[in-house]
């Protein structure tokens, strides 16, 4: 019997995260309609593939609910592409990151939302960082102001309406497969960081999905960001949005509002980075510094105007990575096509296919 959720987890080299996820998901299972999780190994992993069994069977899951599968090390997007495309079973796809932590009637709540829409849906569930012990400045600013996510536009939103693609997080999300399927959003972009999610609700929106926030699944995020962690990761981010905007221009003049890959743009990127690469550089080494220490420093109870300041004070940090990223990924194309030959035939297929 065809099951009424697929549970798709990427993965790769992170046991003790896994296991947790997958605790909190087995005694889950029994809703109505069924599931089914799927954990999509980047690479081999035959000692987290192990554990995951061994975890699974011991918080009482059904070992026919749990799938595992390898698949060639080319980072957790194409592991999700893959997976979509040849593996998963149910009406509903729920992607997850390995590192939530799904609370009770997390999956019920996912389920529920879909059969209750009276039409598609993209479903955001609530995947806020968790609380750590003894936090520093960094995990304050990473918790309650928009340096990784913006949680607060969609906490504000009130009847449960997200604002638009920007917010849907693949870490916690769910949409009707044969859809997900259809808008073949998910493109096999090897080693690459960020964006897919975004990609895909920005496809299901365009084809007449509403975009919901959903509070009541909650699935707090165990993920810990050092200080260095912010500026590089906008980096990573730099280098992905050259790659997307190659394959698919629409989404990414409507994600950043410009043709990054135009001239006019990558040339004013170039002067930006020359201008401001001094100031940026010295934003970053403070807070280095400023990030790692103890949230004492700012008082027993830092209000949200303080920690933006310093999210702010970083920003020159992150867009000079970001733009970095940017120039690397098109010069590493000899500076003329930033269209590799593999990604335009793939985007033109999907074009194709969607009459475009």
């Amino acid at each position: 019997m065809r099951p009424r959720l697929s549970i798709l987890i990427p993965t790769r080299g992170r046991p003790r995260e896994l296991a947790a996820c997958l605790a909190c998901l087995a005694p889950q299972m029994d809703l109505p309609g069924g599931a089914e999780v799927v954990v999509g190994f980047d690479g081999p992993d035959p000692e987290g593939a192990a554990r995951a069994g061994e975890v699974w069977r011991g918080a009482g899951g059904d070992p026919g609910r749990l799938r595992v599968v390898e698949y060639p090390r080319e980072g957790y997007i194409a592991v999700r592409a893959r997976a979509v495309a040849e593996v998963l079973e149910g009406e509903i796809y729920l992607s997850l990151n390995d590192d939530v932590l799904p609370e009770p009637g997390f999956l019920r709540a996912h389920a529920a939302a879909h059969r209750a829409a009276p039409g598609p849906r993209v479903v955001v569930g609530d995947s806020r960082f968790l609380p750590v012990p003894a936090p520093r400045v960094v995990d304050l600013l990473v918790a309650r102001t928009g340096v990784v996510f913006f949680w607060h536009d969609l906490l504000g939103t009130g009847d449960g309406h997200a604002p638009g693609f920007r917010h849907a997080y693949g870490l916690n999300l769910s949409a009707p497969l044969a859809l997900v399927r259809a808008a073949r959003a998910v493109p096999r972009l090897v080693g690459t960081y960020g964006y897919d999610d975004l990609l895909l609700a920005w496809h299901l929106l365009r084809d007449g999905a509403a975009l919901r926030f959903l509070p009541e699944a909650r699935a707090p995020h165990d993920h810990r960001y050092e200080p260095g962690d912010l500026v590089t990761r906008e980096r990573s981010l730099g280098v992905a949005a050259a790659r997307y905007a190659a394959v698919e221009p629409g989404f990414t003049r409507d994600l950043f509002g410009e043709d990054i890959l135009a001239a006019p743009y990558l040339a004013w990127c170039r002067a930006w980075c020359r201008r401001e690469q001094a100031a940026a550089q010295r934003a970053a080494a403070r807070f280095l510094r400023l990030g790692a220490a103890s949230v004492e420093i700012l008082g027993p109870d830092p209000a949200d105007d303080v920690l933006q300041a310093i999210a702010d004070a970083l920003l020159p940090a992150r867009r000079l990575a970001w733009r970095e990223g940017l120039l690397a990924e098109v010069d590493g194309a000899d500076g003329h096509d930033v269209r590799p030959a593999a990604l335009v035939v793939e985007a033109e297929g999907r074009a194709a296919a969607r009459g475009a």
